[in-house]
């Protein structure tokens, strides 16, 4: 199936624009915007959202200082840029579209749900429930002295991080962001399916005892939650084998229909346990 490919720029604010880019095999297909995690940009073409484009209009941005856009990132306007790019293709269809978010574009789609539908349906992809919540104490700590100080973490300095970039005050800004962000703490007012992996972004492993508090989480602020151990943060493998690319594993028919059928409403059950890796 041919997915054809639209790029535009969305003024978010006086002097920023945000890169977008569609996706999708027919222009009319009920409207989805795929929110990133962390260093993801609207012009890594993963596979799961060429599969997503064959059934709906997907949407994807860069966040600020990534692929086309500019501006400084910080996790505040990171979430508010995104509800202004769910607002546009709302008022573009003249409906609500659906939303998928990863990592810490999961944690920005369950903000913005917390008050406000602002989506048809949501699935979250390892979500973050607080912005820091996966980071090794010491990791926390350090960082938490350089935002404190305005020094660079020396793995930030000079670093681009996919097509996130950092330098100068960019990053003291954004640590600051990310400590003074709030958890997700509040019932999910659109439908949600949240999916968990077993490891985080920094390939460690999750421990049972804190996957069930995860789970207990989400599932008080009303999200149905589904629970995959062995894969790791970026649905690509088993935990331990790190991150060679990003969602090959929800590429399989069995994941991809799930995904699909949530969105869709379709009556379709949990993947098999003998699916999953």
């Amino acid at each position: 199936m041919k997915i054809y490919q639209e790029n535009e720029s969305l003024n978010v604010e006086e002097g920023v624009h945000l890169e977008l880019i569609r996706l999708f095999s027919d222009r009319g297909k009920p409207s989805l915007v795929f929110v990133k995690g962390l260093g993801g940009a609207a012009g890594n073409r993963e596979g799961l959202i060429d599969k997503l484009a064959e059934n709906y209009h997907v949407v994807t941005f860069s966040p600020r200082n990534s692929g086309n856009s500019n501006g400084n990132y910080t996790i505040t306007n990171f979430v508010s840029d995104s509800e202004k790019v769910i607002d546009y293709i709302s008022q573009w269809q003249g409906k609500k579209p659906f939303g998928v978010g990863h990592s810490a574009g999961g944690y920005t789609l369950a903000k913005l749900t917390e008050n406000n539908s602002l989506v048809e349906r949501a699935v979250l992809l390892a979500p973050l429930i607080k912005m820091d919540e996966q980071n090794p104490l010491i990791i926390n700590w350090y960082l938490r002295n350089c935002a404190k100080n305005k020094r660079n973490p020396f793995f930030l300095r000079e670093y681009k991080l996919d097509d996130q970039r950092f330098n100068g005050a960019d990053v003291s800004d954004f640590l600051k962001s990310i400590y003074q962000s709030s958890e997700c703490d509040s019932e999910l007012k659109s439908p949600t399916l949240v999916l968990l992996s077993g490891a985080t972004g920094m390939r460690l492993p999750i421990s049972g005892q804190k996957m069930k508090g995860l789970k207990d989480r989400w599932e008080k602020l009303g999200a149905e939650v589904e629970v995959y151990p062995n894969l790791n943060h970026f649905f690509s493998g088993k935990w331990y084998q790190g991150a060679r690319r990003v969602f090959d594993e929800l590429e399989k028919p069995e994941f991809y229909e799930r995904i699909r059928g949530f969105l869709s409403f379709f009556h379709i059950t949990k993947v098999p346990k003998k699916g999953r890796v």
